[in-house]
């Protein structure tokens, strides 16, 4: 990666998944997101930075490139990723359907999630700078 980083003449997006690849090949899940967090005076948005879903075609990769690009932002309090922004915290879920906080999906299209896990990336200080997320993998994550 840091490679990739130093010799890239490509866009951020292609950097970050290809860490994010790195995480969801380590993992063994499917699909994941990376984000920044950006505090506002509100709730804590989460600036993406790269998507993947290994299940996705190439329509569905340009089409959330494209979302990226223009400025992909999540905020829903009530979503999965919340209980990190929240909590500054990690957070498994082995059966998000059923999970009795019905938490809401993410906004991706074409994404059921079924096991999720959320990750926080803290500065030395302790302070919430990025999330990491990666879900459904085929065993429970521990």
């Amino acid at each position: 990666v840091r490679h990739n980083f130093i010799q890239s003449t490509d866009n951020a997006i292609s950097l970050f998944e290809a860490m994010l690849q790195g995480v969801l090949n380590i993992t063994e899940s499917s699909y994941g997101f990376m984000a920044e967090v950006i505090n506002n005076n509100s709730f804590p948005e989460m600036h993406i930075r790269a998507i993947i879903d290994n299940n996705w075609d190439e329509t569905a990769v340009a089409a959330i490139r494209k979302q990226i690009e223009e400025g992909l932002i999540f905020n829903d309090p009530n979503a999965l990723y919340a209980y990190v922004l929240k909590n500054n915290s990690h957070i498994i879920i082995n059966d998000v359907p059923f999970h009795p906080d019905r938490f809401n999906q993410l906004e991706v299209p074409h994404t059921q999630l079924k096991r999720f896990m959320g990750i926080p990336v803290n500065t030395v200080e302790g302070n919430l700078i990025g999330i990491i997320g990666v879900a459904n993998k085929e065993s429970e994550y521990v």
